[in-house]
């Protein structure tokens, strides 16, 4: 998860800090996403990790919009 485990003690600051709520779900499903490795067989492993890459900002970005106050 590297730079990730950032995003997610950033997001539990800011919960405890009362300025966003936290989905535990869906932040959850969002580590899952994150952790689960993609096969070393793939011919374009290379691709697939920057599309995962790309993917998983678009979420995280999305999922704090969630978890913030602002309206949906």
């Amino acid at each position: 998860m590297e730079l990730w485990s950032f995003y997610f003690f950033a997001k539990i600051f800011l919960y405890y800090k009362d300025y966003i709520k936290f989905d535990v779900v869906w932040n959850l499903a969002f580590a899952l996403f994150l952790i689960i490795p993609i096969p070393e067989r793939l011919p374009f492993r290379g691709a697939a990790q920057s599309l995962r890459f790309a993917a998983a900002v678009v979420m995280a970005a999305l999922l704090l919009w969630h978890d913030s106050w602002f309206p949906p």
